[in-house]
């Protein structure tokens, strides 16, 4: 009985394993309270309200919701590149018609 004591304690002390928990951890934390915002939003609550709602989607769907963020994460950084894509092609329309008459004048 001591041993397992003393193994459970060691390797409770090893950063890697601490680090390695503290990860999973915040991960779970992250997806039970991702909803959170959306809630207070949508059914103008308080933030405890809203983190509390965000659990009990999750709790209750546990199937849905990592589908449903990793669809969010994808539309998110799908936004990303056609926002970065129409800025660009902005600026390559405006700039050198703004800048033509200064370069004529010359």
């Amino acid at each position: 009985m001591h041993l397992r004591r003393h193994r459970f304690r060691r390797t409770l002390r090893s950063p890697q394993r601490l680090v390695q928990n503290r990860s999973i951890a915040l991960f779970w934390v992250w997806v039970y309270t991702s909803f959170g915002i959306e809630a207070m939003l949508i059914s103008d609550v308080g933030s405890l309200r809203a983190i509390y709602n965000s659990v009990h989607i999750v709790r209750h769907n546990p199937l849905s919701v990592p589908v449903l963020l990793l669809l969010s994460m994808v539309i998110e950084s799908g936004l990303a590149v056609v926002w970065r894509a129409r800025a660009t092609n902005y600026l390559r329309m405006v700039v050198p018609s703004a800048v033509a008459p200064i370069f004529r004048a010359a």
